[in-house]
């Protein structure tokens, strides 16, 4: 929240661009990100009102990937949807790798998950027809996604 930073907290992008000095206020990033991050919760309110559901989950909504790292996006969740709000974390898989349990790895973890279990359910059939039902309706939930944001 960029209430939360002081005005005069600087911090140096050049190392991120082309190495020259450039300073800016954590202030004036903390504004432009919060900014998108309210732009994306209202997109997905808008969503959830076109199924009656905005402010109507009662397990509320869990989020996940690297973004969900951001300090504050569970309590502007909760806020922003009026919803119950939490971060997803990978529930039953081990691994000799700590980043695999990590929420920013969840959403790879899930669709390596979902993946296993179309194996295991469909193992007689040919590659093209194994492949084919669940990607059709992933390009349909990816295509619903996309249009979230405009693309």
């Amino acid at each position: 929240m960029a209430d939360a930073i002081g005005k005069r907290e600087d911090v140096d992008i050049g190392e991120l661009e082309n190495g020259e000095s450039n300073v800016v206020s954590r202030r004036y990033i903390a504004d432009i990100v919060e900014a998108r991050v309210e732009e994306i919760l209202d997109k997905v309110d808008h969503e959830l009102k076109k199924i009656d559901r905005s402010g109507k989950l009662p397990a509320g909504i869990v989020l996940t990937g690297g973004g969900a790292h951001m300090p504050q996006l569970v309590d502007a969740a909760k806020q922003r949807l009026r919803l119950p709000a939490s971060l997803g974390h990978t529930i039953g898989v081990t691994s000799s790798i700590d980043k695999v349990t990590d929420v920013g790895f969840s959403t790879a973890v899930g669709l390596v998950l979902w993946g296993n279990q179309l194996t295991w359910q469909r193992p007689q059939r040919g590659m093209g027809t194994f492949f084919k039902k669940p990607f059709d309706s992933f390009k349909s939930i990816s295509g619903k996604v996309r249009g979230l944001f405009g693309r």
